[in-house]
């Protein structure tokens, strides 16, 4: 081998491994690099879903101050009130010890705190949940109303009664000032109101009066406003509904007829007696679906009779008599007049959602298995929220009802 093969050797050993050293440290510098952006980016979504989590905690807690402001209203108050009186300084004033202070209360990792003040005629809760530095702020309004329309059924007369109906469930509160009558005889009776169930039965001393009453001028305008003569009458001393969709406020002076196919979206008011048509009628009445309170959110009530009360039964052998059947009434069903009864005899699988009340007496009778026949009665707050358009009452228990679902500032 010559010196110049040799030398030539040294120098291309030399040559690679300078170029492997400078590989090494590119592939060095270039994993650092990535390594270091990847921590950098763990470190960030680890912050960003800390706050994310803190954020989402403390909008539970604002909730949950927002439940427990309801409570102390429905209950007793932080200044040792049962009556919905109890307010605190106005939003956003701080928290402090004083019953009428802002209220503030530790929970789990966060606090919530919550501020109760007036809102005209109804109450306005703030509710702000914190964590970690983060805070939302959530408001509701509540209506101030009377316990007694927490319930599915309430009569102000003599009896509130259930004979026979032994295909009948009631799904809420149910009350009556003087006696509720067979209650027994009713499919949930008594699981569901002995003291574990859900649901309360109250008579008697343990009830007050709810006196409920409906301006009547006020539907009278919402009607004449609708009234479209000859086709669409919605004013006139008798109305009959017959097989057809209605639409709109509908007010009689002397009586309603109901009849079989009738669809209603709206009200039926009317100052003497209505009437459903002897024989098994099919009959929907859903106010919430009329063209008015689709456009304005209001609660309209459903049925609304005075003297002469409502009336839905059928002639005929006893077992084969059908009065209601296959129908649907929702929201508020209510006879004013202090002389008049609500009487459903013989319906068969009709559904009640909302709530009746009667200012004199109430029946549901013989709806009664061993002819096939039923109804269920669901209590629905959402007919109280907002309060139905010319209702009033008085008696009874306050309570609130919140209007709507809350909003967030």
């Amino acid at each position: 081998m010559s010196i110049f093969n040799t030398i030539y050797d040294i120098r291309d050993t030399r040559y690679e491994k300078g170029a492997v050293l400078l590989f090494t440290l590119v592939v060095m510098i270039t994993l650092t690099s990535v390594v270091g952006a990847y921590l950098g980016f763990v470190q960030y979504s680890t912050i960003s879903t800390g706050a994310q989590i803190s954020d989402s905690r403390a909008i539970y807690l604002a909730e949950a101050g927002l439940d427990m402001a309801i409570w102390y209203l429905r209950n007793t108050a932080p200044d040792g009130s049962t009556d919905c009186s109890w307010r605190t300084t106005a939003y956003p004033a701080d928290p402090g010890s004083d019953p009428n202070d802002p209220q503030q209360k530790s929970l789990g990792n966060g606090t919530f705190t919550i501020w109760v003040q007036d809102s005209g005629s109804d109450i306005r809760v703030y509710a702000r949940g914190t964590v970690g530095g983060l805070s939302r702020v959530i408001t509701q309004t509540l209506a101030l109303t009377s316990s007694a329309l927490e319930r599915a059924i309430h009569a102000d007369g003599a009896h509130l009664k259930f004979d026979g109906s032994t295909g009948g469930i009631v799904n809420g509160n149910m009350s009556c000032f003087t006696s509720v009558l067979n209650a027994d005889d009713l499919v949930n009776y008594p699981e569901d109101f002995d003291g574990d169930g859900p649901y309360t039965l109250t008579q008697g001393t343990e009830q007050d009066k709810i006196n409920p009453s409906i301006d009547y001028p006020t539907y009278l305008a919402l009607a004449q406003a609708d009234d479209n003569p000859p086709g669409d009458v919605h004013v006139a001393d008798n109305l009959t509904f017959s097989s057809g969709t209605y639409d709109g406020v509908y007010y009689a002076y002397k009586g309603v007829t109901i009849q079989n196919g009738a669809v209603i979206h709206g009200s039926v008011i009317c100052e003497k007696e209505i009437n459903f048509d002897n024989g098994p009628i099919t009959v929907e009445i859903k106010p919430e679906l009329s063209t008015r309170a689709q456009a304005d959110g209001n609660n309209y009530i459903a049925l609304v009779a005075g003297q002469g009360g409502i009336n839905s039964s059928d002639t005929g052998s006893p077992g084969g008599r059908r009065g209601l059947q296959n129908s649907t009434i929702n929201g508020l069903v209510m006879c004013a007049h202090s002389g008049s009864t609500i009487m459903f005899s013989y319906i068969d699988n009709t559904t009640f959602n909302g709530t009746i009340i009667a200012t004199n007496n109430l029946e549901l009778e013989d709806a009664d298995t061993a002819n096939g026949r039923s109804f269920i009665v669901n209590y629905d707050a959402d007919i109280f929220s907002p309060m139905p358009l010319g209702f009033t009452f008085s008696g009874g228990d306050y309570t609130v009802i919140p209007q709507g679902d809350w909003n967030e500032i």
